[in-house]
This record gives C-alpha cells, sequence and structure tokens, in this order.
C-alpha cells in the first residue's frame, strides 16, 4: 500500500493513477467506509484523499479518527461532481481554530 490513498468515484480517481497513487475506485454504497477501515488497519497511509461524494457515508468516521491522531491525514476533495465546499470549509475550521480569526472568508 502506499503512502497517499485516493478513495472516490472511478472517474475523480482515474487521474490519480496516472500519478502513480494508490486508488481505491468505489462503485457501490457502503464500500467506501469498508475500503477507509482496510486502509487504517495496514497503518500504511499517511494521506488519504476521499471524493466530497462519500463524506456522509466517512464523515464520522474520520471525525472520531482525527480526534485520536494526527495520522493518517484525511483530506476531502472535489469529485466529478464539482466542489461542495467540504474541504474549504474544513481548511477554515482549523485555521480559525489554530489563529483565532476567520482568516479566509474574512467579511
Amino acid at each position: 500500500m502506499s503512502n497517499i490513498v485516493v478513495i472516490g468515484e472511478p472517474d475523480s480517481v482515474l487521474p490519480f493513477m496516472g500519478l502513480g497513487l494508490e486508488t481505491c475506485p468505489i462503485t457501490k454504497p457502503g464500500d467506501a467506509t469498508k475500503q477507509l477501515k482496510t486502509i487504517l488497519k495496514s497503518g500504511l497511509a499517511k494521506v488519504i484523499f476521499i471524493t466530497e461524494g462519500f463524506y456522509e457515508e466517512t464523515h464520522i468516521l474520520v471525525d472520531d479518527l482525527k480526534k485520536r491522531s494526527f495520522f493518517p491525514s484525511v483530506i476531502y476533495i472535489p469529485g466529478n461532481r464539482g466542489s461542495r465546499g467540504l474541504g474549504l470549509n474544513k481548511i477554515r475550521k482549523v485555521i480559525e481554530r489554530a489563529v483565532g480569526v476567520d482568516l479566509l472568508f474574512k467579511e
């Protein structure tokens, strides 16, 4: 298993295959969580990208993981249907918690 893994819709992970990253194309509901658990159990991945289309299915497991450990880092990325803004929102919250101010969306 690679240090970087991408989980998502087959169309979304295809470009990452070309970069030589390990990819996990998901076609059935529930498989993203199963695949994520398998990757976490192996302990080899340092960064896991998950397309936003699987946020609802995986976010509870990911949130629990982030409470317990810094690694692996799990990042939601836009999928083949475009961005829902989940990744950017998570980054905004982390920055706001670290600095105490919303630097990205300051009005």
